[in-house]
């Protein structure tokens, strides 16, 4: 586990709770290739051989709290981020203002 970068470690923590790549995605603010090739690094750097061995590695390394995903607590269709490791809340993802389609004039 020492090899892994920081973003792979939160990457892990949350494959651990049984997220999928989509969901990660949602709560890192990655898009799913970018999970999936930090998933794929993660398995190399630890020997897993699947994302199931993956999530035991993480649950044994201490990564994640048996029974909890992070999505606990938000209504069904509603997605966030975790607020903090400690207090594990969620909060709405960021939005991100004035960078929209804009038109093109020619």
């Amino acid at each position: 586990m020492d090899r892994l970068t920081d973003r792979e470690h939160e990457v892990l923590a949350l494959l651990g709770t049984g997220l999928s790549n989509a969901e990660i995605g949602v709560h890192l603010c990655l898009v799913e290739g970018t999970v999936k090739a930090h998933v794929s690094s993660i398995l190399g750097k630890i020997g897993a051989r699947n994302r199931v061995e993956a999530a035991i590695a993480a649950h044994e390394a201490g990564l994640t709290e048996p029974g909890r995903r992070p999505t606990d607590g938000i209504e069904q269709g509603g997605t966030g981020t975790l607020a903090g490791e400690d207090d594990g809340r969620l909060l709405p993802p960021k939005r991100h203002r004035g960078l929209g389609r804009r038109r093109l004039r020619g």
